[in-house]
């Protein structure tokens, strides 16, 4: 058996403005689903008697928008204008105060002489200590290394920093004599900011180590 040949239309009470029977009477005409776009069309379906078909036509009327229309409104235009704009003011944003010491937060490190070991070196901290309490949060530490050729250079650096230095001096061997000799040199005979703010570390390496190391040397410096 063939399928027809209008396989994919609908049945005629699926088609748009179907006759439909509804309690004995027809639910819409076939011919209502043509909507009438002029006053003429919309004339003959008054005078067939098909009132509920009939479609109310609606003009949608178009005009130029006037000056006045196209003008914002000063009311909410002027709010918005203030909600989009920032505020500016000469009055100084008033921060809450905190002193220096809250807004460093340091540990406080001891200034004690000790001795220790790194790697293949040993370090003697705080050899000679400088001689001024300051406070971890009240400066800041310029730290750097050298040795007792270049101490020289100590005194214009003092002279620029004005706060504490901290310095590891290397002395192997036979070097650590003559280490002593300049720092004592330096603190004695040099600026008073020596003593004041400088700190001297020595280190070596286990491979030259000196032969006598006074331990108590910081002592004689004082």
């Amino acid at each position: 058996m063939y399928p027809p040949t209008n396989w994919a239309a609908p049945l005629q009470s699926e088609t748009f403005g179907g006759v439909e029977p509804v309690n004995g009477t027809q639910k819409g005409a076939a011919t209502s689903s043509a909507v009438p776009t002029t006053k003429e069309g919309a004339g003959k379906g008054a005078r067939n008697g098909n009132k509920t078909g009939q479609i109310r036509a609606r003009h949608l009327v178009t005009r130029p928008t006037t000056n006045d229309e196209a003008r914002p409104d000063p009311v909410h235009g002027a709010e918005s204008r203030r909600r989009n704009q920032t505020v500016k003011s000469d009055a100084p944003v008033i921060q809450p105060t905190m002193s220096l010491k809250e807004a460093v937060p340091c540990n406080e490190k001891s200034m004690e002489p000790r001795r220790a070991q790194r790697g293949d070196y040993w370090v003697l901290y705080n050899y000679v200590p400088m001689s001024m309490a300051v406070r971890c949060w009240e400066s800041v530490t310029y730290t750097t290394h050298a040795d007792y050729t270049f101490l020289d250079n100590l005194e214009p650096l003092l002279e620029r920093w004005r706060a504490p230095i901290s310095i590891a001096m290397h002395a192997p061997g036979t070097d650590f004599a003559a280490t002593l000799d300049a720092i004592k040199y330096s603190r004695n005979c040099g600026s008073p900011l020596v003593s004041q703010l400088v700190t001297f570390h020595v280190f070596f390496s286990s491979k030259h180590v000196p032969k006598v190391v006074d331990i108590s040397c910081e002592r004689n410096y004082s």
